[in-house]
């Protein structure tokens, strides 16, 4: 009986895949393995690390490396940004300067509270709380003053009024 020799297996007679060269190994799933043999790798030059050289003079130093240039360089940002910061609330504050200055001066002054009367009026309301000045003036005072749309007022309702003077 004659037995079938296959033409990758060696002279001693085992029949494994793994004694077979690798170019020739068959994969796992099926087919011929066609993927490249492996390479050793280059080898990378060698890296040397030299240390710093200070040389009394013109040296490394000199060149921004030493440790106190840059201390130095911490310092000045540093103030650079106080300085900054205190320009900032020093801009801030005089624009909310600007600001009060070109609000209203026409402040109402002193206040009351009055409530209107049955039939009573706003010329009637200002001629009450200020008799010696003008009724027009202080009807526009109470119209501001409450945000009113025009001079009628209902029973019961609550006014601010300018205070009469002392």
């Amino acid at each position: 009986m004659r037995t079938p020799i296959s033409e990758f297996a060696p002279a001693d007679g085992d029949l494994g895949l793994d004694s077979a060269p690798r170019a020739h190994r068959l994969p796992a799933r099926g087919g011929l393995d066609t993927r490249r043999p492996r390479r050793p790798r280059p080898v990378s030059a060698p890296v040397r690390y030299e240390r710093l050289r200070v040389r009394a003079g013109a040296g490394a130093y000199d060149r921004g490396h030493h440790p106190m240039r840059r201390v130095e360089r911490a310092r000045v940002g540093f103030a650079t940004l106080a300085v900054t910061a205190l320009l900032t609330a020093v801009v801030v504050a005089a624009l909310v300067g600007v600001a009060q200055l070109r609000s209203p001066a026409d402040t109402p002054g002193p206040t009351t509270v009055v409530q209107v009367q049955e039939g009573e009026s706003l010329s009637e309301i200002a001629e009450r709380v200020a008799p010696d000045a003008p009724v027009r003036d202080t009807v526009r005072k109470i119209v501001d003053l409450n945000g009113l749309r025009g001079a009628e007022v209902t029973t019961g309702r609550t006014l601010i009024v300018p205070a009469p003077p002392r």
